[in-house]
Parts: C-alpha cells; structure tokens; sequence
C-alpha cells in the first residue's frame, strides 16, 4: 500500500508539494487506500485517544447505558449489534460502538435543519477523562481532514477549497469501534461495503482484522500501520471526482483470541449538501446525490 508523508508536501518546495498531490492522485484512483505518515498529530495525543477507546469499552453496562444513542440520532454508545444490512449464513460479526461530533447545543437551528443527524454529543457517566481525550483528538483529526480536503481537490485540478466549503456545519463523526474475540471467525465471510463518506481515516491497533479489496479483485489484510493513519476514499469523494477516485471496498473479521478495537473518522460535509461532480464524468446519475438523505438512509438502519 502506498505511503504519502504529509510532511513532505506541506510548506515546502513546490516541487515536493507536486509529488504530494500526484502521490495521491494515484492512490486514491488505483486502490482508494492510502497510509499517511507525517500528519502532526502528536504521539501523546495519539496515545492519550488510544487509552480513550480502551476505556470507553470497558466502562460498566450502566455507565455506557448513560451515553446510549437516541433513535433517529447518531450520537452516543451503540449497543453490540451486526451491521444492518449485513445477511449472510453463518455466525455475524459482532461490535459495539461510541459516536461523537462536532460540539453543538441542542437549541442551534442546525439541530433542526439537519432533522437531527447533526445533535448534541452524549458523554457517559463518571468519565471525564474520556471526553477530554476524544475531543482532543477530534481538534487534531479535523486539522488533518480539512488539510486533505484541499488537496484532494487540487489533486484533481480544483481550487483548494473547492470541498472544504462544504463542511461549515459538517456531519462528520469519529466511531469508536470493539470487536469481541470470536472463536468462529475463521469460518466467517465478512459482507464487504464502502464508506458513504467522503473518505474515512482510522488510527488503527495492533490486531488482525480489517481487510482492502483490491482493484484485482483480491483481498489484502490492512497493513501494520503503527502511529499512520489509514485514509480510505469513500462514496461522497469517488462522486466528487466523477469516478476518477475509488471508493475501497472493505470488510471486518472479527479477531479470534483478542478483541479489537479501533477510531475511525468518517468525514461527511453539512447535512443540506448535494453532492454533484467536480471532475471525471460530470453527468453519471449516480455521481448526483443529497449527502442528507444519503447519511439519513444509514442512520435509519440502527433504529
């Protein structure tokens, strides 16, 4: 998998920052994936998120149940479910889950606007340490984010802000993802999906499991990405591009001695975006659509 080091390109020679974004152009169009190295997220703040997500999962029944998520919203602890649409024989993955946003009160008129799909974070119980930490990280990944934004745009000939102008009130949300230990998983065939987002970063841990589908057809098991983070171009991106950017297919196999855990940051622009190409193939239908509706359809499957 191709390794991009944001530092490289950023602040420097106008040649180095040429590489950068052919870098990823080339990634992002041949297998959707990338790791990231050189982001500036500093290591203690990547430690401090990681000992967040162990913690969050270890909390009691009661102190998650504080946090549990509001039907029709998409924010709080998720109970461990199955992916909804996810129908197939033999035993199904299993995961629980945290969701939180960008910080908003709850009588902001996006709240409304939004029908709820941008809502108040819900924290548990007797956890403050957990809410520092994450939005910590939140500040950090978003940095990261709206740097790749832009040059996702100039790496298909656009003006820097062409997407981030998008995000002023952005339906972006870090998920904090457990996978119990199952003793089944070897006879699993885990349902492939892409992300509805525009891509999705994950700081990832040291456990097997997430797998890339390559353009071949082939599946490959994420790479040991230590303190890289693993971009995968999602639905709203490979839409932007008009196809010239690959949404990656990917699956989860649940670890079969330990559990797993990981932090993923799905990047999704304002609720009331429609989404419409800005390159490639500027008039394919399936390339035009509302990012709203879109995210609602897939909040709408945990209820």
């Amino acid at each position: 998998m191709k390794r991009i080091d944001l530092s490289q390109g950023l602040g420097l020679s106008r040649e180095a920052f040429d590489c950068l974004v052919t870098d990823i152009y080339h990634a992002s169009s041949q297998e959707g994936c990338f790791l990231l190295e050189g982001h500036g997220i500093p290591l203690q703040l990547l430690r401090e998120a990681r000992q967040a997500l162990r913690h969050v999962f270890a909390l009691s029944h009661e102190q998650k149940m504080s946090a549990k998520r509001p039907c029709g919203r998409y924010r709080g602890y998720i109970e461990r479910t199955t992916f909804a649409d996810d129908e197939r024989d033999g035993p199904p993955v299993m995961y629980e889950g945290f969701v939180v946003g960008t910080e908003i009160q709850p009588d902001d008129p996006e709240v409304q606007l939004s029908d709820g799909m941008f809502a108040p974070n819900l924290w548990p119980a007797g956890a403050p340490d957990i809410q520092q930490s994450l939005s910590d990280y939140w500040q950090a990944i978003t940095k990261v984010s709206n740097e790749l934004l832009k040059l996702f745009a100039v790496s298909v000939g656009q003006d820097t802000h062409v997407f981030l102008d998008y995000f002023y009130c952005p339906l972006s949300n870090l998920v904090l993802l457990h996978y119990p230990a199952d003793e089944n998983s070897d006879c699993m065939a885990p349902k492939p999906h892409t992300d509805s987002s525009a891509f999705t970063v994950l700081l990832l841990d040291d456990v097997a499991g997430l797998e890339l589908q390559r353009r071949s057809g082939e599946w490959e098991p994420a790479p040991q990405a230590g303190d890289a983070l693993l971009v995968i171009v999602g639905e709203m991106m490979q839409a932007w591009t008009g196809g010239l950017y690959r949404a990656a297919p990917h699956r989860v196999r649940s670890p079969r001695n330990t559990n797993r855990a990981t932090l993923a940051y799905f990047v999704s622009p304002s609720y009331r975006t429609m989404i419409a190409p800005k390159a490639g193939e500027l008039d394919n239908p399936i390339f035009h659509f509302s990012a709203g509706a879109r995210f609602k359809q897939y909040v709408g499957e945990f209820d």
